[in-house]
């Protein structure tokens, strides 16, 4: 049975790969057919990146979502499995939201996409939200929507050495010359068993790579991620340049994306009223002398960011500790190196 589906697995190899020469040059030069998208709408801007279009279902691809924005725009990214639902549920990496030498800000996330079958998938539209803040009190906040173009990816079988590095004992003494061809009246419960067995073989694949891969990388807690931003920002030296408002934009970018990463709380695309709302339907994800805490550290870096508020030296360096002592009395566990 093994040495039948290993020449099942091999045929449709071959098959996929005749389609493939079919489809053009740009397969030869480039099997992994990468494809970037780049949307603009005025002062708005997204780009999307797929490092690879055609993969086999022990390899993973990389799907990159990056929006740019003035400062005075509160900006959304799509939600976490949007458009990517056929594959196994992504990791996804976070970047802090930063200021570029255009005096715009840059939000970007990357999603790491593991196929579960090998078939023709699409990756559907995804919508990126921008909302721009009211001119004048009374007025509506504006909201802008910024959507991509779907991308069809190609999902195949492992190449033909994946088969011969699992060693499978291959004997032909095991399989009797008489069976080789079932019955009709099996025939369906033969197919059935190799579907079940190929199934099986790719769960494995899966669960193999996953395991090499935690070995490789164990993930990084929360608040080791958030003091080690910490330290980068005071190293950057933002208020003794005179870029104040550049190092409130940064710290409470540093501060949000802790606490989505944290507590599963969306936090980094909305703003301050929207999040502290949603942050008092939590129940008791914060204890309320944290939610005060943030509350007024949130409020006071948008009256710098978007009040034209300039705070003194003694007012950064209070909501620098401010920040730091949130993320330390909230850590899962004892912060390692607290002093950034």
């Amino acid at each position: 049975m093994l040495a039948a589906l290993l020449f099942v697995f091999s045929g449709c190899r071959q098959n996929g790969a005749g389609q493939g020469d079919a489809s053009g040059s740009a397969s030869v030069e480039d099997p992994a057919r990468p494809v970037e998208q780049k949307i603009e709408r005025g002062p708005l801007q997204v780009r999307l990146s797929l490092d690879r279009s055609r993969l086999d279902i022990t390899e993973t691809a990389v799907l990159r979502l990056e929006a740019e924005a003035p400062e005075d725009y509160a900006v959304e990214l799509p939600k976490f499995d949007e458009g990517t639902g056929q594959f196994m549920k992504p990791d996804v990496r976070f970047e802090t939201p930063r200021l570029t030498e255009r005096n715009t800000m840059l939000y970007a996330r990357e999603y790491v996409l593991e196929p579960m079958i090998a078939a023709e998938h699409v990756i559907q539209p995804m919508a990126f939200q921008f909302t721009a803040k009211a001119a004048a009190p009374g007025e509506q906040d504006k909201v802008h929507t910024v959507e991509t173009e779907k991308i069809p990816i190609e999902v195949t079988m492992p190449p033909e050495e994946v088969w011969q590095k699992l060693d499978i004992d291959d004997a032909p003494s095991l399989v009797p010359a008489e069976r080789l061809a079932p019955p009709a009246r099996a025939a369906r419960w033969w197919w059935g068993a190799v579907a079940a067995m190929a199934i099986a073989l790719g769960a494995f694949l899966l669960w193999r790579r996953r395991q090499r891969q935690a070995e490789e990388a164990p993930p990084i807690p929360p608040h080791v991620l958030a003091l080690a931003a910490l330290r980068e920002l005071i190293a950057e030296d933002l208020v003794g340049r005179g870029e104040r408002k550049a190092f409130y934009n940064r710290i409470s970018a540093i501060l949000r994306e802790y606490i989505e990463n944290r507590f599963q709380l969306r936090a980094p695309e909305q703003t301050t009223e929207e999040f502290l709302d949603g942050l008092g339907r939590s129940g008791d994800a914060l204890a309320k002398t944290h939610k005060d805490l943030l509350a007024d550290f949130l409020q006071h870096c948008d009256l710098v960011k978007f009040a034209a508020h300039h705070p003194e030296d003694k007012e950064v360096q209070a909501t620098f500790d401010a920040c730091k002592k949130f993320i330390v009395e909230t850590a899962s566990v004892p912060a390692e190196g607290a002093t950034p």
